[in-house]
């Protein structure tokens, strides 16, 4: 098969423009923070390669990052983006994945952490604590953040932990090539886009018993014996990604990736259920069909706040209420703030409770997309067919 390897990081644009080298304005990412998203992207995901965390696991993921580097807070925002268990217990705020940072910097650490090129603006909404002080202790996004001069006892009972310590990270990006470092393989992604915009099968399905696997079977279908069966191309439209006015381009695609980069997370997460025996890995899978749907949810809230993206603020708020009765006018509304680029809002960006009372349409999509996970990782050879 063909793998398709790109580099499409450094299309990303800031959306607030800064004074950069030789003291001119420039809304471009240096070059050392670009290679230190694709090294801590490369490390995370081997790290992560062994990890699981089933749908009935009482234990959450605890990573404790020993350094406040650019690269170690590059290894911070790669964690963020993909730590996230379908074990998240949203209503109790349990079972969060919690980084901790080691650092003598305190508040100001969180200054830097707010920076586009790691956090944004992820630390607005999420739960955080610096040296004790918590804040926003019952926030419902699945990652909490702290900062520590000590470190913390590991719980055996409650935790997953994993230590990541900066000689260890540039110790295995230097035994890599620089293709498995700097190039991604767009496969997945590009699989995954094409489930997001399958069209009228998924789009004219209506949101009643939007969990019921039975209603994505002819979806599916169209999926894996049309959309699938066509031959990959490449994710980067160079000459349309270039273009500082096609950024949300950019940002749909890096969405893609990063979605993509969770599918083994997930796989390993469900791969217990059936290995014990007891039931087949379609029964497993469509047993949990909706505790992965609550983790992809809460994974893009994540990811969308980490990608400058924010709620809707009380007064698009009002105007997207005063479209109740049209519901083209809605969609129109919706759409054009989302799509400001340098200051985008997501209707979207709540909790999974909230999200069934806002947007219930919507949902179907995430549901949608879990099906296909197996069956991508089985075309992209990640896993071995049955």
């Amino acid at each position: 098969m063909n793998r398709p390897l790109e580099s499409p990081f450094q299309y990303l644009r800031r959306k607030q423009p800064i004074i950069g080298k030789e003291n001119v304005l420039t809304d471009t990412f240096d070059d050392d923070i670009i290679k230190n998203w694709y090294r801590a992207r490369a490390f995370v995901l081997e790290k992560f390669r062994g990890i699981c965390i089933p749908p009935n696991e009482c234990k959450h993921l605890h990573v404790v990052i020993d350094g406040d580097s650019p690269i170690m807070l590059a290894i911070a925002r790669q964690v963020a983006l993909t730590a996230h268990f379908p074990n998240y217990d949203e209503d109790h705020r349990k079972n969060r994945t919690v980084i901790s940072i080691f650092s003598d910097k305190g508040e100001t650490l969180f200054d830097e952490l707010k920076k586009e090129e790691y956090l944004c603006n992820l630390l607005e909404y999420c739960k955080y604590t610096v040296y004790g002080d918590t804040i926003r202790d019952d926030s419902y996004i699945d990652i909490e953040i702290e900062i520590i001069k000590e470190k913390p006892a590991n719980d055996e009972c409650r935790e997953i932990e994993v230590v990541i310590r900066e000689p260890d990270v540039l110790a295995f990006c230097n035994s890599k090539r620089e293709d498995e470092i700097y190039k991604i393989d767009t496969g997945k992604a590009q699989y995954a886009d094409r489930m997001y915009s399958l069209g009228t099968e998924i789009d004219n399905l209506p949101y009643q018993d939007i969990h019921s696997v039975e209603r994505y079977s002819l979806a599916l279908d169209v999926f894996l014996y049309s959309r699938m069966e066509k031959e990959l191309g490449l994710l980067v439209n160079r000459q349309e990604w270039e273009n500082r006015d096609n950024q949300m381009k950019v940002l749909i695609g890096l969405s893609n990736i990063f979605c993509a980069d969770c599918f083994m997370t997930r796989y390993n997460a469900i791969r217990p259920c059936w290995e014990n025996g007891k039931m087949t890995e379609k029964q497993a899978w469509e047993k949990h069909f909706l505790s992965l749907s609550k983790s992809e949810h809460a994974r893009w809230v994540v990811e969308k706040l980490i990608l400058g993206f924010k709620p809707l603020s009380n007064n698009q708020r009002l105007g997207d209420e005063s479209c109740i009765r049209n519901k083209n006018e809605k969609s129109r509304y919706r759409k054009v703030i989302k799509s400001n680029w340098q200051s985008p809002s997501h209707i979207n960006l709540c909790s999974f409770a909230d999200l069934r009372r806002i947007d219930p349409d919507n949902m179907k999509y995430d549901s949608f997309l879990m099906l296909g996970i197996p069956h991508i990782l089985r075309k992209v050879g990640e896993i071995p067919n049955r």
